[in-house]
C-alpha cells in the first residue's frame, strides 16, 4: 500500500485545447453570419440601417414586427464568448 497520499489527475489539456478551437470556430461562423445580417439590414432604408451599431434599437426590433436575426446572433455570440473567456480565467 502507498504511504504517500498523492492524487493523480489527468490534465485533459489536449481535449481542452480542442474544445477551445471549437469555440473559436463557432465564434468565427456566428460573427460572419452577424456581419451578413448587418449588411443586409444596412441596405434597407430607415432606422434598420443602424441597428448593428445601437444595441437598444437592435434589441427592440422584434417589437416593430421586423425579423431580428442580428439580435438573435448577438445573443448566441455572447453565450459562446462567455464560455470562451471562462477558459482563460480558469487557466
Amino acid at each position: 500500500m502507498c504511504e504517500n497520499h498523492h492524487i493523480l489527475l489527468k490534465r485533459f489539456r489536449s481535449t481542452a485545447v480542442r474544445d477551445l478551437l471549437y469555440l473559436q470556430g463557432e465564434l468565427v461562423h456566428l460573427e460572419a453570419e452577424f456581419q451578413a445580417a448587418a449588411k443586409k439590414d444596412r441596405e434597407i432604408t430607415g432606422q434598420t440601417q443602424h441597428h448593428d451599431l445601437d444595441w437598444w434599437y437592435l434589441s427592440r426590433r422584434q417589437n416593430d414586427g421586423l425579423p431580428n436575426k442580428q439580435w438573435e446572433l448577438s445573443l448566441q455570440i455572447r453565450s459562446i464568448l462567455e464560455q470562451y473567456c471562462k477558459f482563460f480565467r480558469s487557466a
